[in-house]
C-alpha cells in the first residue's frame, strides 16, 4: 500500500508526501537521501528521524556521524541555498525531472554527433578501419587523427 502512495506521491511531484511515506514505513535513511535531492526544507525532519533509528539500535557513533543542515549549514554550503530556493519558488517536481531528462537527451545526441565527425566512407564502403587508434585516443604519432576507411577493389 505504501509503495503505491509513494509511486502516486512521487508521480504528482509531492515530495513532501514522498519524504511523510517514507518516515512513516521507517525508511529514515532513504528518505533523508530523498529529501535531500528532491525536497531540501525537509532534509532536517528525516535526519532527525534517522538520527533517533540509530540511538534507539544503540548506535550513537553513527548516529552522530550524520549531517543536520539545521545544525552544520557549513556542511551544505556548494549548492544547498540555491536548492532551498527552487524549492521556494515550486521547482523540483516532476516537471523537473522531465527537463533533466530531456537535457541529458540532448547532451547524449551532441556527443554522439561529435564522435562521428572526422571520419569519412571512401567509396561509400567501411571494410577497413583501425579501430586501436579510437582506443587508444586518436593517431598514433606522426599519423592523421581523421580517420579514412575505404575499401579495397583489388580482389
Amino acid at each position: 500500500m505504501f509503495n503505491i502512495a509513494f509511486a502516486a506521491a512521487l508521480q504528482l511531484g509531492d515530495n513532501e508526501s514522498c519524504v511523510s511515506i517514507l518516515l512513516a514505513t521507517d525508511r529514515a535513511p532513504e528518505a533523508a537521501l530523498f529529501a535531500r535531492t528532491y525536497a531540501p526544507s525537509q532534509t532536517s525532519r528525516a535526519v532527525k528521524s534517522w538520527r533517533g533509528q540509530l540511538e534507539s539500535a544503540k548506535k550513537p557513533k553513527q548516529a552522530n556521524a550524520i549531517a543536520d543542515p539545521e545544525e552544520f549549514p557549513q556542511e551544505f554550503g556548494e549548492g544547498w541555498e540555491a536548492a532551498l530556493e527552487r524549492e521556494r519558488n515550486g521547482a523540483g517536481g516532476g516537471e523537473d525531472l522531465v527537463q533533466l531528462e530531456n537535457e541529458e537527451e540532448e547532451e547524449e545526441e551532441q556527443t554522439l554527433s561529435n564522435g562521428v565527425e572526422g571520419i569519412s566512407l571512401g567509396n561509400g564502403h567501411a571494410d577497413s578501419y583501425n579501430q586501436d587508434q579510437d582506443l587508444l585516443g586518436g593517431a598514433a604519432e606522426g599519423e592523421s587523427s581523421t580517420h579514412s576507411i575505404s575499401r579495397d577493389d583489388s580482389d
